[in-house]
């Protein structure tokens, strides 16, 4: 940034301004001092446009902080079958609308529903969401489901459902799909579902290393494969599956549970996956011992993912030069207000941006900023994610909301917010401006 243009530049609004204010001091109800405040204002709106405009991109490379992404007002109404404030775990699309699907504790299920206005509110809590006892059960993972409108939804003790469109439009829960069960024949927690690349077919994980394909039939629905072996921790038990993506430039996942274990999904040639050997050293901030990841994925403008778990985990899995992957160092910082490192849940890309929005336990919420140099690094603690009691509390989801460039944020105790980015626009840095004087040019105003 050229120092001594800006100055010039500001001095030159700053004229403009004294301009304007000896027009108000002598300015009569006649219509003429009238005109003659709104003929300075509009010089004044003029001059600042054309140096914003100007400086934009070096008010923003020397001004990170402007570039930050802000919190709502909280959204009164999620809750559970019982009334009470839910835990909003998962938040997902609805194919072919600007609505979102919202599940939480105790059968707290609710559409986020896009207005004539173009604002957005919460339906009514939808029904049917339950277990093979009746009860209302916990809703942990929502994904689309390949070559139709319908969602996937899995649950608590193994609990699938459909979310399925009807011919008017609408959304309805179809039937509860069986089969979702550990070694030993029991219903498993559903907690993590993505997409399988060159398929339409879901991978789906859940507790103790259950971990099934949903595959598309011919000329028919969707049905359960068979469990797949070998989803273990280094003592070789089974462990949970907590959260799966792709892995960039590939047709591979990557898998991630407790206990630092974390595998690769692999095509083979035959076009069928296997998994592939453990990778380690997935560990916390303070131990020796393995970390369970709790998200995974894309980093915006390269072929690496960003995976958190819990105290602090925080690594790049990096693509190498050969075409494979392994993991970064340990990204330091990712703290709750009181100091301490804690757990990562979510993460997701930020709207108009290259930079990753992550939420973790006590309220902890980052962003990871891209670089001049193409680097990211953790932002600023972002306060004020709270709990329906004022407490800060996890951030168990976040999701792009369509046709916005917000976000919608969820968490414990009915905390439910949408966010929103500050991109670098006219409107904000002109908002900005006078910090941005008073940082950068004292000397010269």
């Amino acid at each position: 940034m050229n120092c001594q243009e800006l100055s010039q530049d500001i001095k030159r609004l700053k004229s403009l301004r004294n301009s304007l204010k000896e027009k108000v001091d002598s300015a009569t109800e006649t219509g003429f001092g009238r005109i003659a405040v709104e003929s300075v204002k509009e010089d004044i709106t003029s001059a600042a446009d054309q140096i914003l405009e100007k400086y934009v991109n070096d008010f923003y490379e020397k001004n990170p902080e402007l570039l930050h992404v802000t919190l709502g007002k909280r959204i009164d109404g999620f809750a559970d079958a019982n009334g009470n404030p839910a835990w909003v775990s998962s938040i997902a699309p609805i194919p072919g609308t600007d609505n979102l699907l919202i599940g939480g504790i105790l059968g707290a299920l609710y559409e986020y529903q896009k207005q004539q206005d173009g604002s957005y509110k919460l339906g009514k809590r939808i029904d049917g969401f339950k277990h093979a006892s009746g009860n209302t059960t916990s809703i942990y993972s929502i994904v689309h489901i390949p070559g139709t409108d319908n969602l996937l939804i899995g649950g608590d003790d193994g609990v699938l459902y459909e979310y399925q469109k009807q011919q008017d439009g609408a959304y309805k829960l179809g039937k509860r799909i069986d089969g979702f069960e550990n070694m030993n024949g029991s219903p498993a927690r559903v907690t993590s579902i993505a997409h399988i690349p060159g398929t339409d077919n879901l991978l789906i994980g859940g507790h103790f290393g259950v971990l099934y394909e949903y595959q598309k039939q011919p000329n028919s629905p969707y049905k359960l494969g068979k469990m797949i072996d070998g989803f273990e921790d280094t003592d070789g038990r089974r462990t949970h599956i907590n959260s799966i993506a792709r892995i960039p430039g590939t047709d591979n996942l990557l898998i991630g549970g407790n206990d630092g274990v974390l595998y690769e999904y692999q095509k083979q040639q035959d076009g069928a996956y296997k998994l592939g050997k453990r990778t380690k050293w997935f560990t916390g901030a303070y131990s020796s011992h393995p970390a369970s990841i709790r998200s995974i994925v894309h980093i915006p403008g390269t072929d690496n993912l960003l995976i958190g778990g819990d105290f602090g985990a925080l690594y790049e899995y990096q693509k190498q030069q050969d075409g494979s992957y392994k993991l970064g160092k340990r990204i330091d910082g990712f703290k709750h207000a009181s100091g301490n490192t804690t757990s990562i849940y979510s993460i997701v890309h930020i709207p108009g941006t290259d930079n990753l929005l992550i939420g973790g336990a006590d309220g902890a919420l980052y962003e990871y900023q891209k670089q001049q140099d193409g680097s990211y690094k953790l932002g600023k603690m972002i306060d004020g994610f709270e709990d329906s009691d004022g407490y800060p509390t996890s951030i168990y989801s976040i999701t792009h909301i369509p046709g916005t460039d917000n976000l919608l944020i969820g968490g414990g105790g009915g905390a439910l917010y949408e966010a929103c980015a500050n991109l670098p626009s006219l409107s904000n840095l002109k908002r900005s401006l006078p910090q941005i004087i008073n940082k950068n040019i004292q000397q010269d105003v």
